[in-house]
């Protein structure tokens, strides 16, 4: 018994609802969906309140996407920083009460003082889902076994990584305390279908692999446009790759909203 109906796998898209759907009916279906959240924002954080005040916007005023594009003002990075450091660690970003976090996350701080960010279930499982986009267009389905080479501590980006694998119905396999050889070995031990690392990182692991495995591996499966198992590794490490990564954009920091 497979978790999907042999036609929902062979289907194209994630979410035929939205994603085939007509370019007026989309644009009114995002549109419903900003005027929800900056109503939300603007009724629950101090933070979006006092951005909509000073430039003199209001919710309501917010009818058609060009309204959205023409009025909302932008907001950055360091406006949201100041306002967490109203009181720490989120100060006037809030806009729900901390009874109702799931997970907590926070930026590096490398250039700075870390960005703080809270996510309710909810919002975890929709930023899960973001990634099953991916994912399914891919080609990957539930049967398929995903491999993090990480230590994932706060670092939000794999989190939602790994909330979208589970969204998918699929297998994780984590690599996370060990180091770059013995993730190797449990690659060559587990042979994942997928696995989800930063090109940089993949490409280290390709060069420890050639120096570990001297060129004697197996044959593991290697399916078009993923990146996983150690020969692709190796390849990778010699510039002779011979399949296509799917990449997803850098997430970009959470905000109250």
């Amino acid at each position: 018994m497979n978790l999907y109906k042999p036609e929902v796998e062979a289907q194209k898209f994630w979410n035929p609802y939205t994603q085939t759907m007509p370019r007026a009916e989309l644009d009114q279906l995002h549109l419903r969906k900003l005027q929800t959240a900056i109503e939300y924002a603007y009724a629950r954080s101090p933070m979006y309140r006092k951005l909509l005040d000073r430039h003199k916007v209001k919710p309501e005023q917010i009818r058609t996407m060009d309204d959205f594009v023409k009025r909302l003002p932008f907001i950055d990075k360091k406006e949201i920083l100041d306002a967490q450091a109203v009181s720490p660690p989120f100060g006037d970003a809030l806009a729900i009460h901390e009874d109702f976090f799931h997970q907590r996350f926070a930026t590096s701080g490398s250039t700075g003082a870390p960005l703080h960010i809270p996510l309710t279930y909810h919002s975890a499982e929709l930023w899960g889902e973001s990634w099953v986009y991916l994912y399914w267009a891919a080609g990957l389905r539930a049967r398929d076994t995903f491999y993090f080479p990480f230590n994932w501590g706060i670092f939000a980006a794999f989190w939602s990584a790994y909330m979208g694998v589970r969204r998918l119905g699929a297998t994780v396999v984590s690599g996370g305390g060990l180091d770059s050889k013995a993730r190797l070995r449990q690659i060559e031990q587990y042979r994942p279908d997928v696995m989800l690392a930063t090109p940089t990182y993949a490409l280290y692991l390709g060069e420890t692999a050639r120096d570990l495995f001297h060129g004697q591996i197996g044959n593991p499966r290697i399916a078009p446009g993923r990146i996983g198992h150690i020969e692709l590794l190796q390849h990778a490490a010699t510039a002779a790759l011979k399949t296509w990564a799917h990449r997803k954009p850098a997430c970009r920091p959470a905000t109250a909203v």
